[in-house]
């Protein structure tokens, strides 16, 4: 039982620090003085001037319909869809702040696209397959600690490429957040019309969140012991 606890903390500080680095920690719905100045500054504004916005906004606005603007503005985006519709339960963009939610969507779309990698390659590894470099490793959590020093560095160190050099919007050519073509390559995405690029970036997106809660759930029944009753593998 004692080792089940420790394993939940362990998981938990995982997800914790992810929440933190990518600065989508539920704490932004708790803002300090200080990081509303930092926000202010994040936007382009000082506190005293965007509180002279929010007056300005104030006096073109009634109170009533104001506050719908603020719940309403983002209704419209990319992912807001049914059930659900636009959620945001603790408020973190309730301030209408659009870099903060272009900030956000796009960590949304990376943490996304990692996990739907990262399941990929769970069920992929704990399935028993492996290239020839990485027979005899043991899938999961387990992995990690049987890899080598030297694999890991190299492991580091070709992510570490991949964030600086390539994944970005290197040549400023992206249509939208999380479009990192750079003009090297295009497999058909200017053959869609406007519609159809944006239901295969809501597909996209739904796929990435779906990733991020399985993911999740992989690695806490993992650490709890049970992931084979959820999967019909042997790790």
């Amino acid at each position: 039982m004692m080792k089940h606890h420790q394993n939940l903390i362990l998981v938990l500080s995982i997800v914790l620090l992810s929440f933190f680095f990518s600065r989508t920690s539920v704490v932004a719905a708790y803002t300090s003085p200080f990081q509303k100045f930092v926000e202010g500054l994040y936007d382009g504004q000082t506190p005293a001037l965007a509180k002279a916005d929010k007056r300005r906004l104030k006096k073109k606005l009634p109170k009533q319909q104001h506050q719908t603007y603020r719940e309403n503005i983002f209704e419209n985006e990319l992912g807001a869809q049914p059930p659900l519709g636009f959620w945001d339960p603790l408020g973190i963009v309730a301030d209408g702040n659009r870099v903060k939610f272009e900030r956000l969507r796009y960590v949304e779309i990376k943490h996304g696209r990692i996990c739907m990698l990262a399941v990929v390659g769970y069920l992929v590894t704990a399935a028993g397959l492996r290239v020839p470099a990485f027979d005899g490793l043991p899938a999961g959590f387990d992995a990690i600690t049987s890899v080598p020093d030297v694999g890991l560095y190299q492991v580091l160190f070709f992510i570490g490429i991949l964030e600086t050099e390539v994944v970005k919007d290197v040549a400023g050519t992206a249509e939208f957040d999380g479009d990192f073509r750079n003009g090297f390559t295009d497999p058909g995405w200017d053959t869609f019309d406007e519609a159809t690029k944006l239901q295969k970036r809501a597909i996209e997106l739904n796929q990435g969140r779906a990733a991020m809660m399985g993911i999740l759930g992989l690695m806490v029944h993992e650490k709890m012991g049970n992931v084979d009753a959820i999967l019909p593998l042997h790790l």
